[in-house]
Parts: structure tokens; C-alpha cells; sequence
């Protein structure tokens, strides 16, 4: 225990920067993740076709490819940002594919009567995603979109390989210089992750 309090500076630093590639990274896929789901909903071929690849493409890929692909082909096409800009890219980009399943389904378990009842008083199309659409099936869709913000706070440990000097990475620099305490690091590890992990899940709950 008291190499974690001796390192504490460190370690939260660590974990701001998690919870900072999070919660960027969480807002961008979210909103990308809706954007795609209400394309694969609307009667319109082109974006139907265009959404539905790229969640199939992106989902059934592993996180680590979508992140080489970010890091080392942004460059390569002249696009060069941080290290950290790249990993909220990548993270975004992988799980919005997740997010937009998950509103997908929300918004399918909305009965097809409210949207015809919807219609029948002369709202247009996006007034009823707006108003009687998406409001209940992002309702529907909190529990499957917690696990994936869950995920997605996991995942940001990947960013540690990249270049992001995260919880995870600054824990195993630690683990590296005192190899004789490496349960109680990964123990401190495991805590830090806990913490968050409930805490999105506690927000995620009072919302629904």
C-alpha cells in the first residue's frame, strides 16, 4: 500500500488523463453513434447502405487495428495531431459502432403506432425522432449503452501503447521500478477502474 501513496501524484495523473480520454471520447461516440443509428432508420438507401457498413466494418474489427490505422495512416495522408487526439479518434470512431446498435434497437422497440399517430398530426420526420422517437428509445437503450461506456473506459487503456500516458501505462512504469510490489500496484489498478466503472453506471442509472 505504500507504494501507491508514495506514487499518488503520478497515479492521478494517470487517471485524469482516463477519465479526460474518456469522457471526450464518450460524448463524440455518442453523438456519432445516434447520427449512425438514425441513418440506419431513415427511408433513405443511401445513408441506410452507408451506416450499416461502416457499423459492420468498424464493430467486427479489433480496437488495437483502429487505433494503428489512426495513428499511422493519419499521418501518412498529412493529418498530424497529438497523440492524444489521435486516441479519442480511435476510440470514438470503434465505439460508436456500438453505440449506434444500441439506439438502433432502442429506437426499433418504440412501437410503430406512435410514429403513425406521430404523423396523423402533421409532425414532420425529424419531429417525430425528436419528440416522441428518440426520447424513448434512448430510454430504452441505457442499459446496453452503459456497458458500452464501460467498455469504452476500459479500452483507453489501449491510448497507453500509443503514446498516452494513462492509468494503465503509468501503473505498469511504476510495476517496472518496484517489480516487488506488482500485486499491490495491479491491486490499486483494478480499484481505480472499479471506481469509475460504477460511478458511470450510477450516473447511467439515474438517468434511465
Amino acid at each position: 500500500m505504500a507504494i501507491l501513496v508514495y506514487n499518488l501524484p503520478a497515479i492521478l495523473d494517470g487517471f485524469a488523463m482516463t477519465l479526460m480520454l474518456f469522457a471526450v471520447s464518450a460524448v463524440i461516440c455518442l453523438v456519432l453513434g445516434i447520427m449512425l443509428a438514425v441513418m440506419r432508420v431513415v427511408p433513405i438507401q443511401g445513408l441506410n447502405l452507408f451506416a450499416g457498413f461502416y457499423v459492420t466494418v468498424i464493430r467486427n474489427a479489433p480496437p488495437v487495428l483502429i487505433f494503428f490505422i489512426v495513428t499511422l495512416g493519419l499521418p501518412v495522408l498529412g493529418v498530424r495531431l497529438s497523440f492524444f487526439t489521435y486516441a479519442v479518434i480511435a476510440l470514438s470512431v470503434y465505439e460508436a459502432s456500438f453505440i449506434c446498435e444500441a439506439v438502433r434497437s432502442g429506437i426499433n422497440f418504440v412501437p410503430a403506432g406512435q410514429s403513425e399517430a406521430a404523423r396523423s398530426i402533421g409532425m414532420t420526420g425529424t419531429q417525430m425522432l425528436r419528440y416522441v422517437v428518440m426520447p424513448q428509445a434512448l430510454a430504452n437503450s441505457v442499459p446496453a449503452i452503459c456497458n458500452y461506456l464501460i467498455a469504452l473506459c476500459k479500452a483507453t487503456s489501449i491510448a497507453g501503447t500509443f503514446g498516452v500516458v494513462e492509468a494503465t501505462i503509468t501503473l505498469k512504469y511504476i510495476a517496472f521500478e518496484n517489480p516487488g510490489d506488482v500485486f499491490v500496484i495491479f491491486m490499486g489498478i483494478a480499484a481505480g477502474y472499479i471506481v469509475i466503472n460504477t460511478s458511470i453506471a450510477a450516473l447511467l442509472r439515474l438517468y434511465e
